[in-house]
């Protein structure tokens, strides 16, 4: 299971997704005595299809919130990031360019950051999602990362976090080290 925050226009939301390969959407209310009392507002069931070997759902192990253009953005153990329509939850983008699974995302203003089991960091440029969300019918965009950085060369990269103002990018591995 993997959680993030989605601020978006309409509603305070927390992200979750799921081994059984849906992604949640669950709004932040309070009750009248002030406890936070979420509950799941909607759903993306089986976000990234299925595993063809198996017929199971393909696990989703990263979710990230991208504010710019009002997107969730889902990663899991099919080694591709899907970018779905925070309004309508359609899916409006694929990145392709991982390996291995894609364990860990963080946003930086236009940039996507994705690690994976294979090691890397990529680095997407999405930009051009702003001009596709809310536009009727409009196609699904088709991605490849800008950037790849060998973050840990032969071990996965577990987590990474954005450290803006100071321009860096933090990540931990398998191989027990953080890099920045």
């Amino acid at each position: 299971c993997c959680l993030a925050h989605a601020p978006t226009s309409r509603e305070e939301y927390l992200l979750s997704g799921s081994y059984d390969g849906s992604i949640g959407l669950w709004v932040m209310g309070r009750a009248r005595d002030g406890r936070l009392l979420p509950h799941q507002d909607a759903r993306i069931p089986d976000a990234h299809g299925y595993e063809s070997f198996t017929g199971c759902p393909v696990e989703i192990l990263a979710v990230e919130f991208f504010s710019l253009a009002q997107c969730y953005v889902s990663g899991g153990n099919d080694s591709v990031i899907r970018c779905w329509n925070s309004t309508d939850l359609s899916r409006v983008a694929t990145l392709r360019g991982h390996n291995e699974s894609v364990t860990c995302l963080a946003v930086d203003a236009n940039f996507l950051f994705s690690g994976s089991e294979d090691g890397t960091v990529l680095i997407w440029n999405l930009s051009v999602l702003e001009g596709v969300i809310g536009v009727l019918d409009a196609p699904e965009v088709t991605l490849g990362p800008t950037a790849m950085i060998e973050a840990h060369p032969g071990a996965t990269v577990h987590a990474m976090l954005m450290l803006p103002s100071l321009g860096f990018l933090a990540t931990c591995g398998s191989d027990s080290k953080v890099n920045v």
